[in-house]
C-alpha cells in the first residue's frame, strides 16, 4: 500500500469516527468520543512520524554492490553493523606492521627433483589437522591424479601457512612439518586477523625460494576448507594464460571498498595508515590467482607501501603501487557445495566444506570420471589437455 494511500485510509476512518462519536440529537461530542479521537489522533502522528524516519534513512544509506556486509557499508553510515564483529580477546589485535617475522617451519620445495607447475598457498589455522590431512589425501598431492588426462605430467606443491597457537597444536605441527615437508609457519599468534602477515610471509618465503628450476608459473592462494578441482583448474591454466604467464593477479574483483575506521574493528584502518575513503580495486579474499612475476613485484611493492590489516585491500594497494591491474574472473565466485558429481566436475573451488568432505567429493569426482557417468558435460578444453601431455 502506498503512503499517499494510508494517509486517505487514515482520513476516512478519522471522518467516521467523528461521524460516530458526536450525538446526532445533541450535535455536541461525548467526553467518551473525544478519548477516542484523541487516541486516533496520538496513533496518527506517530504512524507519520516512522513514515518519515524510514525515508531518510533509505536516502542516506548507501550500499555498494559487493560481498561481504561489513565491507559494503561505511561505518558511518550503519555504525551498528560493526557491533558484530569485535576484536576477540583470544586473539588481540592485528599487527600487520610487525613483519618480518621469524619462521618456526619451513617447506621443501626439491625443485631439482620435480618442477612445480602451480604453487598452492593454504592458509590453514594450527588447530586444522584434520583439514591439512584430508587435503594431502586428496587434491592436494598431484600423484593422486597420474591416471588422469591432462595430469600425467603436471606438478603442483601445496605450502599450509599459519602463526601460532597453544602447545598442544604445536607439537602437532612440528611432527607434520617432519614428516610432509609442507608447512610454512611463522612466529606470531595465528588469528583471523593476521591475514596480512601469513600472505607477506608466505611471499617473501617463496620470493627468496623459488628458484629457475621450480619452473612455477602460478601461485594460487585459499582457505582450508575450500576444495579445488584440479582436472579442471590445470587445464584452463594452460588455455587461459599459456606457458609463460604475465602480471596476473586474478579472482573475484572488488570495486570501491571502503576501509574501516572503528578502532574495536579487527579490520581498523586508520587515516595515518591510508587516508583515502576508498581503496583501489582488489581481489576479493579468500581466493586469488598470481602469476610468479606478479608475486615478485608485489613483493618490491611491500618495501613501499605500509601494512594494513585487510589483506586483500593491501594486496590491491600492492597491486596499484605496481601497476598490475586486478582480472575478474568467474570461475572464482564463492559457491558453496552442491549436489550433483556431474555439477562438481565443472567447478574449481567449492567453498566452505569440512574436512571429511575433502575427501568424499575427491572420491566421487574420482568414481564419475572412472564411470563417464557425465558424458555430456563439456568438462575441459580438448585442446589444453593436448599441450598439457606434451608439456
Amino acid at each position: 500500500m502506498s503512503s499517499e494511500t494510508k494517509q486517505k485510509a487514515w482520513a476516512t476512518s478519522i471522518s467516521a469516527i467523528i461521524a460516530i462519536i458526536f450525538n446526532k440529537r445533541s450535535k455536541t461530542p461525548s467526553l467518551y468520543g473525544w478519548i477516542i479521537l484523541l487516541i486516533f489522533f496520538l496513533l496518527f502522528l506517530t504512524w507519520r512520524r516512522s513514515e518519515n524516519r524510514g525515508k531518510k534513512d533509505e536516502a542516506s544509506i548507501e550500499i555498494n554492490p559487493k560481498f561481504f556486509p561489513l565491507r559494503n557499508v561505511h561505518q558511518d553510515q550503519i555504525p551498528f553493523l560493526h557491533l558484530e564483529e569485535k576484536i576477540n580477546p583470544r586473539y588481540g589485535p592485528a599487527n600487520p606492521k610487525q613483519f618480518p617475522v621469524n619462521l618456526i617451519h619451513q617447506p621443501k620445495m626439491n625443485c631439482q627433483k620435480m618442477a612445480q607447475f602451480v604453487i598452492i598457498l593454504v592458509f590453514s589455522p594450527p588447530e586444522h589437522t584434520g583439514h591439512r590431512k584430508a587435503i594431502r589425501s586428496s587434491w592436494g598431492q598431484a600423484l593422486h591424479f597420474r591416471q588422469v588426462k591432462g595430469l600425467t605430467k603436471v606438478n603442483w606443491k601445496v605450502i599450509f601457512v599459519m602463526g601460532m597457537s597453544n602447545n598442544r597444536f604445536e607439537r602437532d605441527v612440528a611432527q607434520e612439518s617432519k614428516s610432509y615437508s609442507d608447512i610454512l609457519q611463522a612466529e606470531f599468534n595465528d588469528s583471523p586477523y593476521e591475514g596480512t602477515r601469513k600472505l607477506m610471509t608466505a611471499f617473501n618465503y617463496l620470493s627468496d625460494n623459488l628458484k629457475e628450476a621450480c619452473s612455477t608459473k602460478f601461485i594460487l592462494k585459499l582457505d582450508d576448507n575450500i576444495f579445488l578441482n584440479m582436472p579442471s583448474i590445470i587445464p584452463w591454466l594452460y588455455n587461459k594464460w599459456g606457458d609463460k604467464p604475465k602480471n596476473l593477479y586474478v579472482g573475484k574483483r572488488l570495486r570501491k571498498d571502503r576501509p574501516i575506521r572503528l578502532s574495536s574493528h579487527p579490520k581498523y584502518v586508520s587515516k595515518e595508515d591510508f587516508e583515502p575513503n576508498i581503496f583501489p580495486d582488489m581481489i576479493e579474499e579468500p581466493v586469488f590467482l598470481l602469476s610468479t612475476d606478479t608475486l615478485l613485484k608485489l613483493v618490491l611493492a611491500s618495501k613501499r607501501v605500509v601494512p594494513i590489516r585487510p589483506d586483500d585491500a593491501y594486496l590491491g594497494l600492492l597491486a596499484k603501487e605496481a601497476k598490475i591491474k586486478p582480472i575478474h574472473n568467474d570461475h572464482f565466485q564463492m559457491i558453496r557445495n552442491i549436489e550433483g558429481a556431474c555439477h562438481h566436475l565443472k567447478m574449481f573451488f567449492i567453498f566452505n566444506i569440512f574436512p571429511s568432505q575433502h575427501l568424499s567429493i575427491f572420491r566421487k569426482l574420482k568414481s564419475v570420471r572412472q564411470s563417464k557417468e557425465c558424458q555430456d558435460a563439456e568438462l575441459v578444453d580438448r585442446e589444453s589437455i593436448n599441450k598439457i601431455e606434451g608439456f
